[in-house]
């Protein structure tokens, strides 16, 4: 059945096709759809050859500076960050021949979770949290570098068959206010899905405001039905405000009782009452994953074409083999097979046919030789083969550096629990980032896994005469043992431990036990190991990347070297933006290279802002208070600043007429520029000088401070410079 408004931009569509715009770096292929500020275009990269999806904002807000940089400045911090469930921006900006402003990204071929409500899918609740686990980790991604959704609905995530999810439409939550002036079916359906806050300040929703939308697509996933069924605009805001959103009831239903409480607090009126950031959202999936599903130990199962994953730690999409209703468990370790779709007759197809070949594989084990049957060596039948993010470590003093958002002016509470972390990129070795310190995985060892019993190898034997005699054997005499294998059984390593070339004295762990501490040196000496065997090292020191690496220990082996590198988040990071855009930043008096928006990595402690616009003549300064590891976004917006009145007047203008009136360090150009003049200007210190050719204006400047609502005088006295003979 098609959707008329489908039907209508298409027909929109082929009406102005010869009305694409054009770019010189992009050929436009055709038009997909129009929504929000911007118009989706099909693409080509004429540099690169490839396909791109570009956005490209509507012609009634390109003559609006405000909108277009807001229309950027998104992007551009989304540019900066690589994350694979976000989707990448490969370049914005404008068009040199038509002025167009534009946004080009990689292309999506995925379907929307939409698509998921709206027919019939066979999906476990296992495979569900695993989705919702993996948006969440993405959006703490983004939360963590100062980029808050604000529009995330169904149709902005996209899954496909395997799992990978991708995110899309971030930076567009400046454009609420004009959404919900509207009341179009677009505007009505992303209202539905946005925070309470949303309505009253946009400036003041945070990441939690992510976390309330997230509740409600969830909510709509488990019963095919929204939580907020009002039809205007007007009523969905209301419905929002009062917290009258229907309850999920999963009374009547075999699904997990917890995710009735997951979407409750996710979807609280309060934003204090909700989850206070997606780390405590992604693990309380987890934990209903592994309480409420019945996570169990799982026996291996050896064949070529099955591979046994552990858990949720993947990004990987796990499929549930039973066919819908019926009564089941959902485990967490389960049967990765790739390729498969959502289709439930292939589902059921392929788990019976992996049965029937299991079952021969079982009955042929009184016959069969199975020489990977029990066996020491096989892939799974060791702890020590996982890879070190599986191992259960306690992170001790190299555990979460508290750290904080705030999409205000002002440093957030320690609180907040919008923490910095995740911030260092990988090094040679394996660090131990914070990712891994959030996951279940690293919270606790990987349990051991009984293994299965021996297969029977049937022999051959002679036959047997009826009246048998035992016969005695004679005992083999004893070999000698290699001298190698005797002598050696264990032996020392010497662990040296630096950063940037020095000497650190840092804590090393062997299989998360703790056995010292190296010297000022940087070197530690451990005795007792056994030789082949294999052990984890993990070597930490607060301020530094934690770092874990397999070691096979052997005779006399080599010093081992750890070169750990300073973790970013002993500092804090400023995000700092203005509109419109501010031509020069200075940090504590320092001129710093760029405009906005731009990142800073500061020291933490207290540091003075300030941001000048050279379009308005204006400038603001304040002091904030950055915390360690903190990412704190600071934004001003120029136009809407606290400004007061500044009179400036010549006093022997009956003599000299007129003078040229300069503001920190510019000369005056909005407008009328000369004496008598009437400055209004943001609250704050300025400078103020009266200048004109051939005159010396007395006093030479003078440094005021503007103060809301209030007019100040400024008089200076011209004095002709004499000219020399």
């Amino acid at each position: 059945m098609k959707n008329p408004v489908t039907v209508d931009l298409h027909e929109q569509q082929s009406r102005s096709e010869m009305d694409f715009p054009e770019f010189q770096k992009f050929e436009i292929k055709q038009k997909v759809i129009q929504r929000l500020c911007f118009t989706l275009y099909d693409a080509i990269d004429r540099r690169t050859e490839k396909h791109v999806s570009l956005k490209v904002l509507d012609p009634k807000f390109k003559n609006h500076e405000h909108q277009v940089m807001n229309f950027l400045n998104g992007a551009r911090i989304i540019k900066h960050l690589n994350h694979p469930n976000i989707c990448r921006v490969f370049d914005l900006g404008s068009d040199a021949r038509e002025g167009h402003y534009y946004i080009a990204t990689e292309t999506l071929a995925q379907e929307t979770l939409r698509a998921l409500i709206l027919e019939e899918f066979s999906l476990s609740i296992s495979d569900l949290v695993e989705i919702f686990s993996v948006i969440g980790k993405a959006l703490r991604y983004a939360h963590l570098h100062g980029l808050v959704h604000g529009f995330l609905n169904p149709d902005c995530i996209y899954v496909k068959p395997d799992g990978a999810v991708k995110i899309e439409d971030f930076g567009f939550s400046w454009h609420i206010p004009n959404l919900v002036q509207e009341n179009t079916e677009e505007s009505r359906q992303f209202a539905r899905y946005m925070a309470p806050e949303c309505f009253i300040d946009i400036e003041k929703i945070d990441g939690r405001g992510d976390i309330y939308s997230l509740g409600l697509i969830l909510h709509e996933l488990l019963t095919g039905k929204h939580p907020v069924q009002s039809e205007t605009v007007s009523a969905i805001r209301t419905q929002h405000l009062d917290g009258r959103i229907i309850e999920l009831d999963l009374s009547k239903s075999n699904l997990p009782i917890e995710l009735e409480s997951i979407v409750k607090t996710s979807t609280a009126r309060n934003v204090e009452a909700r989850y206070q950031n997606l780390k405590e959202y992604v693990q309380a999936l987890e934990s209903l994953k592994k309480s409420a599903l019945d996570e169990s130990e799982v026996e291996e199962v050896h064949n070529e074409n099955i591979d046994l994953t552990f858990g949720p730690a993947q990004n990987e999409k796990y499929f549930d083999d039973t066919p819908a209703g019926a009564d089941t468990v959902d485990s967490g370790f389960e049967i990765k097979r790739p390729g498969w779709s959502f289709m439930s007759k292939k589902v059921v197809f392929s788990a019976l046919a992996a049965v029937a070949l299991l079952l021969l594989i079982f009955l042929a084990t009184d016959y069969v030789s199975l020489p990977f049957w029990g066996s020491d060596t096989s892939k799974y039948g060791e702890l020590t083969d996982l890879d070190p993010a599986y191992l259960g470590e306690d992170f001790g003093e190299d555990g979460d550096i508290p750290g904080n958002m705030n999409n205000g002016n002002k440093p957030a509470s320690e609180t907040n629990a919008f923490e910095t972390e995740n911030l260092l990129a990988a090094e040679n070795t394996q660090p131990t980032n914070d990712a891994d310190i959030d996951s279940p995985a690293a919270a606790k060892p990987e349990p051991k896994k009984s293994s299965p019993p021996p297969a029977k190898i049937t022999k051959k034997e002679a036959p047997v005469s009826t009246n048998p005699k035992p016969v005695a054997k004679k005992p083999e005499p004893a070999r000698p043992m290699p001298a190698a294998n005797t002598a050696v059984r264990s032996t020392t390593v010497s662990f040296y431990v630096k950063s940037g070339g020095r000497p650190l004295q840092a804590n090393v762990f062997l299989d998360n036990s703790f056995v010292g501490k190296t010297d000022q040196i940087g070197k530690l000496e451990v005795n007792g190991l056994l030789v082949n065997k294999s052990y984890y090292v993990r070597v930490s020191k607060e301020g530094y990347t934690s770092t874990t690496q397999k070691l096979l220990v052997a005779a006399n082996m080599p010093q081992q070297a750890f070169d750990l590198k300073a973790r970013t988040d002993v500092f804090g990071t400023i995000i700092l933006d203005a509109i419109p855009r501010a031509d020069e930043i200075y940090i504590d008096g320092v001129l710093h290279k760029g405009r906005t928006p731009t990142k800073v990595s500061l020291k933490h402690g207290q540091h003075t802002i300030k941001l000048v616009s050279s379009q308005l003549n204006a400038t603001w300064e304040q002091k904030v208070d950055l915390k360690i590891g903190q990412i704190l976004r600071v934004k001003h917006d120029f136009t809407k600043a606290d400004k007061g009145i500044i009179a400036v007047s010549l006093k022997n203008a009956a003599q000299f007429g007129f003078g040229y009136v300069y503001v920190d360090g510019r000369r005056w150009e909005k407008g009328h520029n000369t004496t008598p003049l009437e400055l209004k200007l943001t609250v704050g210190s300025h400078t103020i000088e009266l200048k004109r050719p051939g005159f010396n204006a007395i006093p030479k400047d003078v440094i005021i401070k503007v103060e809301k609502g209030q007019t100040k005088y400024v008089s200076f006295t011209f004095t002709r410079i004499k000219q020399d003979n």
